[in-house]
């Protein structure tokens, strides 16, 4: 064990050895025995303060998730504005939906390359090493140092010589450091050159050990850059280090002159080689270690030149090979266990860049799994604006910390330490036979010996277990151009890590690019390699294993498709062009709210960027280059390297590799100084930019025209500002084709000829997409389709057209957007977004941490978060009914003459005369007959589903007070036309009195009318007394047979002043046991048939039986949208909004359903409109005909759907309402009215999920209304929310908590229905709606499931706070923060919306108090009857609303005081959460008081204290009330007692948990 600590740090042993995780790092490390002991020992040796530390860039991490957040959310809402299909009735124009969908593809696929390089944005940090801690030079480890080199007039062979020299003179023991030169191109110049440096070593490798040089290469060292580097070592002599100086300089010149004549020399030799292309292997050690002592006796490090042999026939895989053979020459003279590569033009600038790396390999705490030490290339003769992006900023500030926070860098090509095991695979194995090295190592007897040398560990072999991975891969990668990327890409693949260093001295500087030839075909050629890796089976998306996490294959993924940036690049810089220049808008306009989203995201890309390159030391003209060369490389090198990789996978061309020029062109390099582009390149490279440049020109041009002269700057503006920014950024172009006379311009034949292929592009894309806008006309069938689903047929759509016609021109309607609505709402759904992601990455810690959660709190933990998943769920599906709100006003005064009105029929249902007082339903009826419409087209039908006397009776004294009321009204144009309301003193304002009407003479018709009221209503009381009597005799037997009466007759006698009264029909349908009733749908179905033989009005209106109408102009206002042929072909109902007017001061129970009719409402109309609310509605009669109305459908398929009845069927054919005796048709409504004839017939019924043929209104569910709207607005049909300053409906509310509760039961139990069934609004509506409109639906269904999280908030942190659980972050955690901030976004956000519609704080408070209530009550039962009943054991009931008002009870309603008087199975739940949330509170306080938790339990107690203080009526209820509306003390003993067993066995679970 003390092994064990010495090696691993303060580890608990016992506990890996338990998990299995030291067996695992063992064998991940491939760490022998005998390595675990050496390398205990060396810990041991160690000073005991760390070698290295790292530090975790905060800011910069909250900057990068913050902006990737809103970024993600700005990008979904781009992709809803493409997609805009799904939610818009009408769609994109053809002619533009080839370059719409060509723009789309582009933002998605730029969109998917950001996202990817989030990963390397997600953590960064940066290191800090502390090389003076090591052990002593005796036991430092060897190095091997790896150069290559291809071609001596591309990499001039003096700057390779510096690298060695450079590589030779690091501050290492020479010992144990030992330099390999590869001569890829096998020239003599190298070889002599090689040996020329060998003889300057002499000299120049003392000189820095004993003055402490820091530059020590020697070109840098003398250069004028490097003066200030005096040594000045200590104890040493200013003069004598000044004339050594001279002395070793005297040298440096004289090796340069060697350097020349060895070029000359050599250049001789290579002439008499050129004759063949195969040249042989060689191996010459140029200095052997310490062949002899010079100067102060210090030793040299070996140096080793290496030529591997080269013929055309074999593969020599570039500068991997060159690699791997330098692998295998070290492996067998030096073997050294540590590998530092660099270019041949990268010398190293530190002296103690070995340490800094050993820092990390010796550490023993990450050195088992640890595989390289990268370091950042730094170059210095960089301009002041690198306008190449030389420096690849980016890339080496902001990818390699990012990229070191997530498992560390793949490698950069050069200045890396490399482990030697860990190029070797998993070959080197214990116990592997000589057999299976041979196959991976070769023949060489030496080098497989030295394979067994104890110091090289072994690699686990289960991370070999994958069928890809069983491929003991050794040295560096082929199969790509970016051997580097591809093998630290499958070293992290295999289990290794890295790590990147970058001190504030530059440990390595190299050679840039310094013309854009060379940047150009540099970044060619990598574009072509990490696309070979993209298309091979080793893309990082698929290929990355089990030991890669999903950040590191992400990021390994977005380096092999940035090259695919080029697609996306072409198509902004030209499609949008192409558009602008034939009139063709591809982006929002102005004033749409999505053009905010396109500009943020722009923005966002930019100042991001910005912020990076000024974060890391740049300039905004730094940015802007590096914009520029960005757009650069992507339309040449990025589409080249990538159709290179194409046709080589296609096997139409092979890989060839270039080596980057690092000769200097003084021209080109003076160019480069000044800030000037040097466009010397070739034609293939400059031709697409400046054609895009000749595109963008043109296009900018015509944009700006047609912007001033033809006012089309709200359409065209993005894509004027778009080729704008391209030009801008790419001035420099321009200035090379027009301002430049110099050798840089671009040449006049470029600038010819990518004119004329601009002029052939737009010419072709102009020919396509006018071939495209001719095709899309010839293929418009939309009128049909509209008519198709509506079930119009032409003349009815003729007869529509000319009614509008006969109107006023001007419009019917109009509709005002709620602007501020929509910008508060979607900004509260943007903050409250990503307020939940931060919750949810809270929540989903145990992906992002080494830590989880411990077992203790798992159950609870993950209740709570599912619960809180659930509630987000559901509040984001009501983020549908907020996304665009808006309100609607009509203009009935400008509606055709009476005679061209359509009729209507009105359908009134009531069940119980008990429950619903038949004066209130006479009322209702006698309001629906004094509305203000023609009365000969106005018929009204009252369904008695009680089949009751009363109402029969009740219903003819109407009848014949009617012929009193309505000529009154008409004369006095009396507005409230409901007669109790009227004559109550609450409506004495409404007195008439049109112009003309002497006052007296009203008054006292006035009066006259209120006594035939008085008898009408003592009419009603006898009707009572008669119908009960007759009542009890029918009540022997249940069965009753269909009662079809004709109250009163259209006109049946001109009365008054020639009034005529509308069509009176009651019917109660015949009732059997046996047969399902179908409740109020059943009803609603019964009068659509018998109105159908008896009046065919082509327009319903359904009433509730307590909903009295309130206006007599709600008919007409509803006509305004049902006569516009623009929206009525298409249009089903009109729904008008439900009002009470026995609502108290507070409304205590949230009767009046404030956020429903004034949020949902007008939310719902700016999608495809409302579902049907039950009552208050207008409805086409053909909408709820379905499609079998159509012209040439046969009898028999309308018998199937509409069933026998021969005046029925003969009804679907009459095109306008027939002159009929209403009496002839008794006897067929009475069989339309039972019981039998829905059988065999489509009414109500659904028999698949795409059939259509579906008549009346829909059963399936308690919330028939519901249901039926959702269906029709499936089928396609639309509606419309109407809600004037006066209402148009009034009735009467449940003031009691009892009625309350028990109808949001029956309305749970209905929606949940939907939810289970397969219906489903999210599974069945996105098939032919949109997807808000299926979300708005969907909240519908699942609002009950709110049950669940209430309850678990309810209960679930309160056992936990009593059992000291904590189950949310500490005030100290930045997470405490996020969930104070949802709670508060989500009650701010009611509070608005209930002062916002008229509502006070008083009324917000009952709103979330009775919310609660009803979550914790009838959504739990309404959920559990609709599961039970899903599974067979319950049948649905439907008990009407009681209508009757109890004085003592309407008396504590008005005064605010909740009626408790309900049963147990309701008070309990509700008690028993406030007492388990008053003990939780109670030792909630007591553990922060007395036991300092107050951080970690503060949230679960304010939880607790919000719970009781809202509900604070319940504990009223339960301590301090004695009135008959408390709750019973019984009720408050038992649910104590439920309160202490939930508590013990909750205790009992979390303990054994």
């Amino acid at each position: 064990m003390r092994i064990l600590h010495g090696c691993f740090g303060e580890v608990d042993i016992l506990g890996l050895l338990c998990e299995g995780e030291l067996l695992l790092l063992l064998n991940i490390t491939g760490y022998s025995i005998s390595k675990l002991k050496q390398t205990t020992l060396t810990a041991a040796m160690e000073d005991s303060l760390p070698l290295h530390s790292k530090q975790v860039h905060k800011f910069s991490i909250f900057i990068n998730r913050s902006h990737a957040l809103l970024n993600c959310i700005a990008i979904s809402f781009l992709i809803h504005y493409r997609l805009s299909f799904l939610f818009q009735e009408t769609k994109t124009s053809p002619a533009t939906s080839l370059p719409w969908l060509l723009v789309f593809a582009s933002e998605l696929l730029l969109s998917f390359i950001w996202f990817l390089g989030l990963a390397y944005r997600w953590r960064p940090i940066s290191r800090t090493v502390f090389p003076e801690r090591l052990p002593g030079d005796d036991k430092l480890p060897g190095i091997d140092v790896l150069i290559c080199t291809a071609d001596p007039y591309k990499e001039p062979t003096l700057k390779v010589m510096n690298t060695v020299l450079s590589a030779m003179s690091l501050d290492y023991p020479p010992e144990k450091l030992h330099v390999y030169l590869s001569d890829d191109g096998g020239s003599s110049i190298t070889l002599l050159g090689l040996r020329a440096a060998s003889n300057f070593a002499r000299w120049w490798l003392p000189f820095c050990k004993k003055y402490a040089i820091k530059t020590i290469c020697p070109g840098a060292y003398f250069s004028a850059l490097e003066e200030e580097d005096y040594g000045d070592h200590p104890g040493s002599n200013h003069l004598e280090f000044l004339a050594e100086k001279r002395k070793i300089q005297e040298k440096y010149e004289a090796f340069k002159e060697e350097i020349i004549q060895a070029r000359e020399k050599g250049e001789n030799e290579d002439k008499g080689m050129s004759k063949s292309r195969d040249h042989p292997s060689v191996v010459e050690v140029i200095q052997q270690n310490g062949n002899e002592a010079i100067g102060d006796q210090i030793k040299t490090p070996i140096l080793v030149y290496v030529s591997r042999e080269k013929r055309p026939s074999h593969l020599h895989h570039f500068k991997a090979g060159a690699l791997n053979v330098l692998l295998r020459v070290s492996g067998v003279m030096s073997n050294s266990p540590y590998i530092l590569v660099l270019d041949c033009d990268m010398y190293c600038n530190d002296p103690t860049s070995a340490k800094q790396a050993m820092c990390f390999h010796l550490d023993p705490n990450i050195s088992p799994s640890l595989s390289f030490v990268q370091f950042p290339q730094r170059f210095p003769n960089i301009s002041k604006n690198d306008i190449y992006d030389s420096m690849l900023r980016s890339f080496y500030w902001i990818t390699g910390p990012g990229l070191d926070g997530l498992r560390g860098p793949v490698l950069f090509g050069t200045n890396f330490y490399i482990k030697r095991e860990s190029l070797y695979g998993n070959s080197i194995h214990k116990g592997v036979d000589p057999t299976e090295l041979k196959s991976s190592f070769g023949t060489s007897y030496e080098l497989l010996k030295s394979l067994r040398v104890h110091n090289i560990p072994r690699i686990d072999s289960r991370v070999f277990s994958s069928p890809l991975l069983q491929e003991a891969k050794v040295g560096f990668r082929y199969r790509s151009l970016v051997e580097d990327y591809f093998t630290g890409f499958r070293l992290q693949c295999l289990g290794w890590k890295s790590v990147y260093l970058s001190p504030a001295r530059p440990q390595f500087l190299g050679t840039p690019t310094t013309n854009l030839n060379d940047v150009l075909l540099q970044s060619s050629r990598w574009a072509c390699g990490l696309v070979e890796v993209a298309f091979s089976k080793f893309c990082p998306l698929i290929y990355g294993p089990l030991r890669m996490s999903l950040l590191l294959r992400m990021f390994g993924a977005e380096f092999a498709f940035f090259p695919f940036n080029c697609f996306s690049l072409w198509c902004f810089a030209t499609i949008p062009q192409l558009c602008l220049l034939n009139d063709i808008p591809l982006y929002p306009q102005v004033s749409s709210l999505f053009f905010n989203i396109f500009v943020f995201i722009f923005l966002s890309a930019l100042l991001k960027h910005l912020y990076e390159v000024l974060a890391s030391g740049g300039s905004i003209r730094i940015w802007r280059n590096e914009q520029r060369i960005w757009m650069m490389k992507s339309v040449t090198s990025y589409l080249y390297g990538t159709l290179d990789a194409f046709l080589e996978k296609f096997g139409l061309t092979e890989a060839s590799f270039l080596p980057t020029n690092k000769v200097d062109d003084e021209e080109q390099v003076k160019r480069y100084q000044m800030g000037e582009f040097d466009f010397q390149t070739s034609t293939m490279l400059l031709a697409p930019l400046v054609t895009i440049i000749i595109l963008n020109m043109a296009a900018f041009a015509c944009g700006v025209y047609r912007m001033i002269f033809t006012g089309y700057r709200e359409k065209m503006l993005l894509q004027v500002l778009l080729s704008f920014y391209i030009l801008i950024m790419n001035y420099a172009v321009i200035e090379g084709m027009i301002l430049r006379k110099d050798k840089g311009r671009i040449p006049p034949s470029v600038t010819l000829l990518s004119a004329f292929i601009s002029v052939v592009f737009f010419s072709l894309g102009s020919v396509i997409l006018n071939i495209g806008h001719i095709l899309g006309l010839l293929c418009e069938g939309e009128l049909l389709h509209h008519l198709h689903i509506t079930g119009y047929s032409i003349s009815k759509l003729k007869q529509t057209t000319l009614s509008a016609a006969m109107g006023d021109s001007l419009p019917l309607h109009s509709s005002q957007v709620h602007k501020f609505s929509i910008l508060i709402n979607r900004s509260h759904a943007l903050l409250h977004c990503i307020a939940i992601s931060f919750l949810i990455h809270y929540r989903l810690s145990f992906l992002f941490q080494e830590t989880k959660t411990r077992p203790a709190t798992s159950s609870p933990w993950l209740l709570v978060f599912a619960s809180e998943l659930l509630l987000s769920f559901i509040w984001f599906l009501g983020l549908a009914y907020r996304w665009h709100p808006i309100s609607r006003t009509v203009f009935p005064e400008r509606l055709p003459g009476d005679d061209k009105l359509p009729a209507i029929d009105v359908l009134i249902c009531t069940a119980d005369p008990y429950k619903e007082p038949t004066l209130k339903v006479m009322n209702t009826v006698l309001s629906a007959m004094a509305l203000d419409y023609p009365t000969e087209k106005l018929h009204v039908y009252l369904s008695d589903d009680g089949g009751s006397s009363i109402t029969l009776l009740g219903l003819r004294a109407a009848s014949n007070f009617a012929r009193w009321w309505l000529p009154f009204c008409k004369k006095y144009a009396i507005k409230t036309i409901c007669p109790s309301a009227y004559f109550s003193a609450l409506k004495e304002e409404d007195d008439g009195d049109p112009p003309g009407i002497d006052n007296l003479e009203f008054l006292a018709e006035k009066q006259k009318i209120q006594e035939k009221y008085e008898v009408f209503k003592e009419e009603i009381i006898q009707a009572r007394e008669k119908g009960e009597n007759e009542d009890k005799g029918m009540s022997k037997t249940r069965d009753r047979p269909s009662v079809v009466e004709v109250i009163q007759q259209n006109g049946d006698e001109a009365i008054g002043d020639q009034i005529k009264t509308p069509l009176l029909v009651y019917v109660s349908r015949e009732k059997k046991p046996s047969h399902p009733h179908h409740f109020k749908a059943g009803a609603l179905n019964v009068l659509l048939r018998v109105s159908g033989v008896m009046s065919n009005s082509p327009y319903l209106l359904v009433l509730d039986c307590d909903m009295y109408c309130n206006d007599p102009t709600s008919a007409k206002q509803a006509m305004c949208f049902h006569l516009d042929h623009n929206i009525s072909p298409s249009l089903s109902f009109v729904q008008f909004p439900q009002r009470f007017y026995n609502i108290s001061k507070n409304d205590i129970y949230d009767s009046m359903f404030q956020s429903f009719y004034r949020i949902t409402g007008p939310g719902s109309d700016g999608l495809r409109g409302p579902v049907l609310f039950g009552t208050n509605f207008y409805i086409k009669r053909e909408s709820l005909y379905g499609y079998s109305i159509h012209k040439g459908v046969d009898h028999t398929e309308l018998k199937s759907s509409f069933g026998t009845s021969y005046e029925l069927l003969k009804s679907l054919r009459v095109q306008n309402m027939p002159k009929i005796n209403s009496r002839d048709f008794l006897q067929e409504a009475k069989v339309l009215a039972s019981c039998a004839y829905e059988n065999n017939s489509k009414w109500g019924e659904e028999a698949s999920i795409c059939a259509v043929k579906k008549v009346g209104f829909r059963y399936q569910s308690l919330v028939e209304d519901y249901f039926t709207g959702f269906r029709l607005q499936w089928l396609g049909w639309k509606s419309v929310y109407l809600s004037p300053a006066r209402p148009q409906f009034l009735g009467t509310t449940p003031t009691n908590l009892n009625d309350v509760l028990l109808q949001n039961c029956r309305w749970s139990c209905g929606l949940v229905e939907v939810a289970l069934s397969k219906f489903c609004p999210l599974i069945y509506g996105p098939l032919r709606m949109s997807l808000l409109q299926s979300m708005f639906c969907a909240e519908y269904a699942f609002f009950p499931f709110y049950c669940f999280s209430l309850w678990c908030f309810a209960t679930i942190p309160q056992l936990c706070l009593l059992n000291g659980i904590a189950l949310y972050p500490q005030v100290s955690n930045s997470f405490f923060n996020i969930f104070v901030f949802i709670f508060l976004s989500a009650l701010l956000k009611h509070l608005y919306e209930v002062l916002a519609s008229g509502g006070s704080v008083g009324m917000w408070r009952n709103e979330q108090r009775i919310w609660m209530m009803k979550s914790i009550t009838s959504y739990l039962y309404g959920t559990l009857d609709a599961f039970m009943e899903k599974l067979g054991l319950t049948k649905a009931s439907f008990l009407p609303t009681n209508k009757v008002s109890d004085d003592e009870q309407a008396k504590r309603y008005e005064m605010g005081v909740f009626d408790f008087q309900t049963s147990r199975m309701l008070l309990a739940p509700l008690v028993t959460i406030i007492i388990l949330n008053m003990a939780a509170f109670v030792c909630g306080v007591y553990r922060m008081m007395f036991k300092g938790e107050w951080e970690k339990m503060l949230l679960q107690v304010l939880l607790s204290f919000y719970i009781l203080t809202v509900n604070h009526a319940v504990i009223e209820g339960m301590i301090v009330r004695k009135d008959r509306g408390r709750i019973p003390p019984s009720v408050t003993l038992l649910s104590a007692f439920i309160s202490v067993v939930f508590f013990s066995l909750g205790s009992v679970f979390l303990n054994m948990c």
